[in-house]
Formats: structure tokens, C-alpha cells, sequence
């Protein structure tokens, strides 16, 4: 027998880091509101790390009230810093070319430890006065119209509950094994567009990146610590990320684009599963680089993940129903600019608009905001989409990365710090403009493609 508790005004399905920075953002803004999570876990889950960037950064800081916090917490992040070597050369980090700043990032950023993350943020947000229920299995989900409350049923020590809320919110990622029901109404599209796979891991005891080379080296960045950044060892068809998660415990990642990965393989009679999607294959293939290789030399690996494909996203962002899909149940592009808490930040602030808005005027913004985020989807995308082959070049990136971080300041930075997406004719606009703006960003890009292949030939 389920016993009915009290109703709720929102209901998030998943504790991770969406749930928890949106309902953060939404309690501070509508205090009166009860706000409930049911998560599975009791304790927080490890994961390659969070590394934030602008967006990101305001919305912890200005928006959250998470600055002491994350200070003390966390690393501050030094950046996003690039390394290139030709893979014959087998270059120590100091003869790498290299991309990177000399001063830390104007807007504050952080290299987040998710583990920690989630389970502060279950204290700090309970204290806040979100209702927050750890190991609670959600069984099933009933989506009612007509303006009617929506229903979770979930098991908890035992016993059944059911609860009646105002807006579900689904945020337990790509899986549709919770609330299968509404995987169906809103189901994941493979983006086969951009055909990337990754693997990831955790190791402790690895080398000082600060202390590999000489003292002109570290002269070169003004003394700041490239540890701090977040580094990618560039190369063509893919790249090896390094993040530091605190505790001395670092995250090293391979994203590649199958495309350009598999063609090599064949000519060299290599098994891509057997040369990455293995934890032995992950980290003979990822010390096949220099940089890599030296840091990793008395490491001990803790852990090993993969994912055969990493972009998709969903039909829908909201629905009029009064359910929502956020962080990555929505979507996921690509992990190169660290973009995905920035987009966690701009959701919140239009599950904001959503409910702020009257009933009759729902399905209208509802129509707005998933033109808006398959828009943002396509925008960002656009980024990485063709660009993997030219990865190992220092001269195209030169010039690509240049442009995509002035756009990227410009368009968003600058637009998340003036509070602009909590304007609706601001929102508006940007969806009028998105085919020029689509379009224009698709033709500059397409041209350092071009560019990569000239310099190959």
C-alpha cells in the first residue's frame, strides 16, 4: 500500500549536480515553494571531474552563493591550456607548442570534485530547506493535462510513497531505465552528426605538471600553475585530457572522433575496442604521449569508464505537462570547452520563466524555450563537428581557438553576466536570429576544416 505524502511544487528524479544547482537557484528564488529530490544514492558518486567555465562560474558564485565555498572546497582552475607535438617527435612538455594563458581567467572557474560536490551540496541544500530523500528508488511517474498535479511514486526504507507535484523534473541522465513512461513521451536522439566516443579514469601519485620542465618554461606563464588548468594534449582525430580533482587525485580522459580514429586503425590492423574501451587498452593508448607518459610514470589508475557515444539530446527540453528533462537528461554535446554546467546554468534560469508563467501563456514559452535549447545544441556543436581531424594542429587551433573563446566571451559570458536570459524578448531574438546565426558560425567553421586539410596536403 503507498502511503501519500504532502504535495510538492517541484519534484526532481536524480540528486547529481543539475538537480541540485537548479533546485539551489530555484529555492533561493522561490523560497516558498517546497522543492523535493529523490535520489538512489546515499553517497556521492566519482565522475572525471567538473571543470567549470564563465557561465558556470558566475552562476556558483553570484547566483548560488557558493564563492567561500568553492574556494575552500576546490581548485581554482587556471584555464583551458592546449599542448601539440608531432607523435614521431615524442617532445617533452617544455618542446611542446602550447596554448594557454599567463594570468588566471578574469571570471572565476573551478576544477570541481563531483564526489564531494554532490554530498556538500545535499547538506548545504537541505539546510536551505530542500527536501532531499537519499536512497529513494522512483518506481513510476503519471504526467496529468489539464492543469492537474503530476505523480511520482517511489520506494524508501521499505515502504511506498506517492507524491503529487507541480512540475516533475527528470534529471538522471541519458538513461531510461527510471521513469521509462516519460522516456517514451520525450525519447534520446543519437547524434549521429558528431560521432565521438570517450574513456576515462582516475589515478593518484601522478607527476607535478609544474615540475617538468625548466624555470624559463614556468617563467613563460608568470609562475601560475598549469596544474591548475585544465589541459589537452592535442592530437589528430582526438585529444587526452588531464584535470585535477584535489586530494593529489587527477582525471585523464581520451575523446576521439570514431571517423578519424577507425580509418587510422586500419591501416595499422589495430582493434579500436581492445586500444581504448578497455582500462588496460585506455592506459597504454593514452601514454603513447610524451606529456602523458612522464606524469603517469609511478601512477596507480582507481577507476575506468567509457562511453561509445557521447552526443545526443532529446526532443523536448520542457513540455506544457509541467515536466522538464535537465543537465544531462537533456543532452550532451561535447566535453572539449567544458560546457556543460554553463548550460545547467542557463536552464535554471528559464525553469525560472516557466514558473513565473500563467497557465494560458505556458505553451508558448514552452514552445520558445525548446526552439532555444536545441538552437544552443546546435550552436555549440558546431564547434566540434568536422573539427577532430585538424585537432594536432598548433597552426589551425592558433587561429580556431582564438575565435571560439571572443565568441564565446561575447555571446555568452557577457550575456550570462548581464542577466540577459532572464529576459524573454532577449531569448526571443536569439531564436529569430538562430538560422543567420547558425549559418554564419557554420561557414567559419567549415573554413578551419578547410584550412586543416590544405596544411595536410
Amino acid at each position: 500500500m503507498q502511503e501519500h505524502i504532502s504535495d510538492a511544487d517541484i519534484v526532481f528524479v536524480g540528486g547529481g549536480i543539475s538537480a541540485q544547482l537548479i533546485s539551489r537557484y530555484l529555492k533561493i528564488k522561490f523560497p516558498s515553494k517546497k522543492i523535493t529530490i529523490l535520489e538512489r544514492n546515499t553517497h556521492g558518486k566519482w565522475s572525471p571531474g567538473e571543470s567549470t567555465v564563465g557561465v558556470a562560474g558566475l552562476f556558483l558564485i553570484r547566483d548560488l552563493g557558493l564563492s567561500t565555498y568553492c574556494y575552500l572546497n576546490h581548485l581554482p582552475k587556471n584555464g583551458l591550456r592546449y599542448f601539440f607535438q608531432n607523435p614521431e617527435e615524442n617532445l617533452s612538455v617544455e618542446q611542446c607548442s602550447e596554448i594557454g594563458s599567463n594570468i588566471f581567467p578574469v571570471f572565476p572557474t573551478f576544477q570541481i570534485d563531483r564526489k564531494r560536490f554532490s554530498e556538500d551540496l545535499w547538506k548545504m541544500n537541505s539546510d536551505l530547506g530542500i527536501d532531499i530523500k537519499l536512497g529513494a528508488e522512483v518506481r513510476d511517474c503519471e504526467i496529468k493535462k489539464n492543469s492537474q498535479l503530476n505523480n511520482v511514486s517511489y520506494s524508501l526504507d521499505g515502504n511506498l510513497y506517492s507524491l503529487n507535484c507541480d512540475w516533475l523534473i527528470h534529471a538522471t541522465g541519458r538513461s531510461g531505465k527510471i521513469l521509462p513512461n516519460l522516456h517514451l513521451k520525450n525519447p534520446v536522439i543519437v547524434d549521429d552528426y558528431h560521432p565521438i566516443s570517450a574513456a576515462w579514469g582516475r589515478y593518484r601519485k601522478v607527476g607535478d605538471l609544474d615540475l617538468q620542465g625548466s624555470k624559463s618554461w614556468r617563467k613563460r606563464v608568470g609562475y601560475t600553475s598549469r596544474y591548475l588548468s585544465t589541459i589537452h594534449c592535442m592530437a589528430k582525430g582526438y585529444w587526452i585530457w588531464i584535470i585535477p580533482i584535489g586530494d593529489n587525485i587527477v582525471s585523464f580522459g581520451v575523446v576521439y572522433d570514431r571517423n578519424v580514429i577507425e580509418s587510422d586503425c586500419r591501416k595499422t590492423e589495430t582493434n579500436l575496442n581492445e586500444l581504448i574501451q578497455t582500462s588496460v587498452g585506455f592506459d597504454r593508448f593514452i601514454k603513447r604521449n610524451q606529456v602523458v607518459s612522464k606524469l603517469l610514470e609511478n601512477a596507480e589508475m582507481l577507476d575506468f569508464q567509457s562511453a561509445e557515444q557521447l552526443s545526443y539530446r532529446r526532443e523536448q527540453f520542457c513540455h506544457e505537462d509541467h515536466w522538464a528533462f535537465v543537465g544531462e537528461s537533456f543532452g550532451f554535446i561535447d566535453p572539449f570547452y567544458s560546457p556543460g554546467s554553463d548550460v545547467i546554468s542557463r536552464q535554471a534560469y528559464l525553469l525560472e520563466h516557466l514558473l513565473n508563467t500563467k497557465e494560458d501563456k505556458l505553451e508558448q514559452k514552452v514552445s520558445t524555450f525548446n526552439k532555444y535549447c536545441h538552437y544552443e545544441f546546435d550552436l555549440i556543436r558546431e564547434l566540434y563537428v568536422g573539427q577532430y581531424e585538424g585537432f594536432g594542429s598548433f597552426d589551425v587551433f592558433n587561429i580556431k581557438g582564438l575565435w571560439d573563446f571572443h565568441t564565446y566571451s561575447n555571446r555568452m559570458i557577457w550575456n550570462f553576466y548581464d542577466e540577459r536570459f532572464k529576459d524573454m524578448g532577449f531569448i526571443r531574438r536569439e531564436v529569430d536570429a538562430a538560422p543567420v546565426t547558425l549559418k554564419l558560425t557554420r561557414a567559419i567553421q567549415k573554413g578551419f576544416i578547410a584550412l586543416s586539410k590544405f596544411l595536410q596536403e
